[in-house]
């Protein structure tokens, strides 16, 4: 009987790092003292100049007194229409106070962004003025008929003067 030596015996397939193709070395720089690639014409051509970009953000402080003067001359209308020595008051007031009100509000939001965030988007959006304002439209002839305000404030919004009566409780 023969026996077989172990040397003679065939080598097990174990896998081994060396047994799989290497991956594609990536592409070799161009050598020193060679000269650039050929660039194309969309490579060659200038960029074009980028505009000024965002534009600043508005100052609120001046967005807050155009509204507080806004809102002293339409209350110095209601005064004049309806004679109101109050409403006159008031229009007053805010007018000589609104830049310092706009100033000292405009600190405040300087540490709070989203309230910053917030007042200047109510300031710029004609969508929230025209709320307002509707809102206001029915809300004060309302107030003025329950005697909450002056009857010919209601007059200013186009509604008749409500004319109260004695015995009514409303």
């Amino acid at each position: 009987m023969a026996t077989k030596s172990p040397t003679s015996e065939t080598p097990s397939k174990e896998t081994d790092a060396t047994d799989y193709p290497k991956p594609p070395e990536p592409p070799k720089k161009r050598g020193p003292g060679r000269p650039p690639k050929a660039k194309t014409a969309t490579e060659q051509a200038p960029k074009p100049k980028r505009g000024p970009g965002r534009p600043p953000a508005p100052k609120l402080d001046q967005l807050l007194g155009e509204q507080f003067n806004h809102l002293a001359g339409a209350l110095g209308v209601a005064a004049a229409i309806s004679g109101s020595s109050k409403l006159a008051f008031d229009a007053e007031v805010i007018a000589n106070n609104a830049e310092k009100l706009a100033q000292n509000i405009d600190k405040v939001t300087l540490n709070s962004p989203k309230l910053r965030k917030a007042m200047i988007g109510v300031c710029t959006s004609g969508a929230y003025m025209e709320l307002a304002i509707t809102v206001g439209s029915i809300a004060i002839p309302i107030m003025a008929n329950h005697e909450m305000l002056p009857p010919q404030i209601a007059g200013l919004f186009g509604m008749p003067v409500p004319q109260h009566e004695t015995n009514d409780k409303g």
